[in-house]
């Protein structure tokens, strides 16, 4: 064999490794990043779920017949002319 044939059969094979080896980083590189968007469709998920929730609470919470209800039950608001009767369990 002619010394030109060994070098380009050379170079040939050195190139071909080379391609190997960036496509097996490029393959671990996508496995890598298909489980972070994986965890992010998750979170992603978790906080639309969330925003459902506060949406509504908002919507609640606008209603002034329901703040009203609220603050009746933690501070024992009444309204003025109200008797408050309070039950305690017995011993």
């Amino acid at each position: 064999m002619s010394t030109r044939r060994i070098f380009t059969i050379g170079l040939v094979s050195l190139i071909s490794i080379l391609l190997c080896v960036e496509l097996i980083t490029l393959f671990k590189d996508m496995h890598s990043l298909r489980g972070e968007y994986n965890a992010m469709q998750e979170k992603l998920q978790q906080v639309q779920k969330e925003n459902e929730s506060l949406i509504q609470d908002k919507a609640y919470y606008q209603d002034p017949e329901n703040m009203e209800k609220i603050l009746r039950e933690k501070f024992n608001y009444k309204k003025p002319g109200e008797k408050m009767i309070i039950i305690t369990p017995q011993p």
